[in-house]
């Protein structure tokens, strides 16, 4: 899609709407990378100091294997994320993310939902927003609601996120 070359120094790249988008190729490290709502997205060939992948990006699988300081996606609704050569990763309200494939030793963090084969490496994030997400997914009469909460109160065993969790329980009945 582009090409940073000699003839200019790229530092940040946010790419919106690009819908058939289905890979980005880089060949100098960037600063900041942002990718919004690009559903084709099945590769990202980057170098990047923090790479944020929000909403609909990657139809199913995306594959991320560049050298990324953290890797940020939120609201997504991808089922598997490869991510070889990250730091830290961050997966903030991905409900239907099922597989992550990342290197030991990176620092992982998530707030909702935690995929699977991460349940014994991640440190997991639960506040207000957490707690407010699952409830509107249960609102929305939406099937992964329940799953989400079931998850979500399972996570919440640290004596720190027990008053959410029992806060969360009192909403609930």
């Amino acid at each position: 899609l582009f090409k940073s070359g000699t003839d200019y120094d790229l530092r940040y790249l946010s790419l919106r709407g690009a819908h058939d988008c289905k890979e980005i190729y880089g060949s100098k490290p960037l600063v900041r990378v942002d990718i919004h709502e690009c559903p084709g997205m099945q590769t990202i060939y980057l170098d990047s100091q923090v790479i944020h992948l929000h909403g609909k990006v990657g139809f199913k699988d995306l594959r991320v294997p560049g050298k990324i300081g953290h890797l940020l996606v939120s609201n997504s609704r991808l089922r598997k994320l490869s991510c070889s050569r990250t730091a830290a990763l961050s997966l903030v309200f991905c409900t239907r993310l099922i597989s992550v494939g990342v290197q030991p030793g990176t620092e992982v963090t998530c707030q909702g939902r935690v995929p699977g084969n991460l349940s014994n490496q991640v440190k997991v994030v639960v506040n207000e927003a957490t707690i407010e997400h699952a409830i509107a997914q249960l609102d929305q009469n939406n099937g992964e609601g329940l799953e989400e909460l079931r998850c979500l109160l399972l996570q919440m065993h640290a004596p720190h996120q027990l008053i959410h969790a029992f806060g969360l329980l009192q909403r609930l009945i």
